[in-house]
């Protein structure tokens, strides 16, 4: 859809900002603490202050920029485009404060002040104390009998070494593969560091990109498919990127149920931008029934799908419609797909084999989850890198476990 948007410059982390000083339209708590981030990842760039809802606009001042965090920030831009601003200079950093499932906002919120930057991303190292604290706080790390345990499942390297040895040689293929050494460095360190390492690792990806958007392009008339939206975290990142132009179509069988109130706010602003398929995308057309998560999410892995598993639920489960991925393409009739990012609680594995015509037709970019099972950090890149002729791979990991480690599948040219 076409859409006229207000004069601003979209920005998916504070690593991309200007080194300008520049004033700040937005006053909750965890703008203040990106504030401090800033200060410290972006030198040179001072903050001039906070612009309160009723405050009248500052006048331009030279090569400054006023930085938009809030929900509504059409509305705040076109107000100051009138005050003089120009679109280089309003920025835009949509913030999900509300979203649990949102790495960067849980790491602003919970870390940023904790961390020294002074070395750079890829040097981050905290002390092991505050590493331990953090890992307890998360459910992490637990004390059992006056000693620290680990209490996760989720870190290969501690929990399934055997695992990691049959798969060595598929490893090796994959970590070759990956375009530079900050993907192949975060794909090892998934694999193989222990849980203080891998915070280490978490906190270095924070100070430099966002789960989604790391190594993606995103511009308005670009066609998003999200599948998999939960409290939808990322749509607001992808709404700005677009200027409301284009379409986002986001496809989960819960549909938007689950959004938080920023998201919701954000999307708001774009009447036709945001389209909803309500369904599950599987191996097959119907419905059928799946477990649930403890937050409400259905569980669509292949695992989950046995009826044996779903017996032990020992309750009615909610029935679903499913859809084939190419039959799910047919309903959508997209001229063009920019983007494809999937987070589909693990039934990325029964997709892949209708996706060759997918990406022949459209090469889209495609943003692949390959957590939901250890063996999918290689048995998924490995179709991928079959499939996708004249792409490059990145990857990256967005968590402090195995969890939201991301293929990044973008096409050369």
């Amino acid at each position: 859809m076409s859409y006229s948007s207000a004069a601003y410059r979209a920005v998916s982390h504070p690593i991309h900002l200007p080194v300008k000083p520049y004033w700040v339209y937005g006053a909750d708590a965890l703008t203040q603490k990106l504030v401090r981030l800033v200060a410290r990842l972006r030198p040179g760039a001072d903050c001039l202050g906070v612009i309160g809802p009723d405050q009248e606009l500052p006048a331009p001042q030279g090569a400054g920029f006023v930085l938009i965090t809030d929900a509504d920030w059409e509305e705040r831009a076109r107000r100051l485009s009138g005050a003089g601003w120009s679109a280089e200079q309003v920025m835009v950093l949509p913030l999900a404060v509300d979203c649990p499932s949102s790495g960067f906002s849980r790491f602003l919120n919970e870390m940023s002040d904790l961390v020294d930057v002074s070395d750079g991303p890829d040097r981050v190292h905290l002390p092991q104390d505050m590493a331990t604290t953090i890992l307890m706080r998360e459910g992490i790390a637990k004390l059992e009998g006056g000693r620290i345990g680990i209490s996760s499942t989720l870190y290969p390297s501690v929990h399934e070494p055997n695992r990691l040895k049959q798969g060595a040689g598929d490893i090796r293929r994959v970590h070759d593969a990956l375009a530079n050494e900050r993907s192949r460095s975060a794909y090892l360190s998934v694999l193989r560091d222990p849980p203080h390492a891998r915070l280490d690792a978490f906190v270095g990806t924070m100070l430099r990109g966002q789960q989604y958007f790391e190594h993606v392009r995103i511009s308005p008339g670009d066609t998003v498919l999200n599948f998999g939206v939960f409290d939808g975290f990322e749509i607001p990142g992808f709404a700005a990127l677009m200027h409301g132009e284009g379409r986002l179509i986001n496809i989960d069988p819960l549909g938007h149920t689950y959004l938080s109130r920023y998201v919701r706010d954000a999307i708001d602003q774009y009447e036709g931008l945001v389209e909803l398929f309500p369904y599950c995308v599987t191996d097959q057309d119907g419905e059928t029934d799946f477990l649930q998560y403890d937050d409400g999410q259905a569980a669509s892995h292949a695992h989950a799908m046995k009826a044996e598993a779903k017996a032990r639920s020992g309750k009615p489960l909610p029935v679903y419609p499913t859809r084939k991925l190419s039959t799910l393409i047919g309903e959508i009739a997209p001229e063009r797909i920019d983007l494809m990012k999937f987070d589909v609680e693990g039934a990325e594995e029964m997709l892949i084999d209708d996706l060759p015509e997918i990406v022949a037709r459209y090469r889209p970019q495609i943003a692949l989850s390959v957590y939901h099972a250890t063996r999918h950090l290689w048995e998924m890149p490995l179709q991928m890198m079959a499939m996708c002729e004249n792409y490059e791979f990145r990857f990256g990991s967005y968590s402090m476990t195995r969890y939201e480690s991301i293929l990044y599948c973008l096409p050369r040219g």
